[in-house]
């Protein structure tokens, strides 16, 4: 969903996520296309083996590549910090939202999402966690950083074995230049 009528201040605020709407997998779908080389990902309930060369490219190789150095980045020293792992390389971005309500945005509620790749230097997996009002211990805590992201690292901690994803023991941390 999208703004009806597109305003000075809805430029602003779009940028930061604010006057959209998305569904959790639409989000996922986003994040797979970003990480996989540009590939346009089709979300399915179905297994279906499907090639790069069967989807179009949206993205630049390289701008996959350094995208999926930043999402590591920010896991490293960023607001994804809580997800970091040793010997699982994950890439993040948070996001936290105040909700509203008739028309105004309620103090201490919130929506915060953490979107996942894994593993960071070769994604095979995407990991949508959103949190709807989470409630902390300390309000000061509210943030996605604190909430939603312990959460999801945790939940990659128990799902990597599942899925075959052993401990790596280099840094983790991607180079793009070493993509090329």
């Amino acid at each position: 969903m999208w703004p009806s009528y597109w305003a000075k201040s809805t430029t602003a605020t779009i940028a930061y996520g604010y006057g959209l709407s998305i569904t959790p997998i639409h989000l996922a779908a986003a994040y797979a296309s970003l990480v996989n080389g540009g590939y346009k990902v089709e979300p399915t309930i179905l297994r279906r083996d499907v090639s790069d060369y069967d989807r179009p490219s949206i993205l630049n190789a390289e701008t996959s590549a350094k995208m999926r150095e930043m999402l590591r980045l920010n896991v490293e020293e960023g607001s994804g910090r809580q997800a970091k792992i040793e010997g699982y390389p994950i890439g993040g971005k948070t996001g936290t939202s105040l909700k509203i309500k008739g028309g105004k945005y309620i103090k201490n509620k919130v929506y915060a999402a953490f979107a996942a790749c894994f593993p960071a230097d070769d994604p095979r997996f995407v990991l949508v966690v959103i949190m709807d009002e989470p409630q902390p211990d300390n309000i000061d805590e509210i943030l996605a950083g604190n909430t939603v992201v312990p959460v999801a690292a945790e939940m990659i901690m128990r799902l990597s074995p599942i899925l075959g994803i052993r401990p790596s023991k280099n840094d983790g941390i991607l180079h793009v230049a070493s993509l090329q």
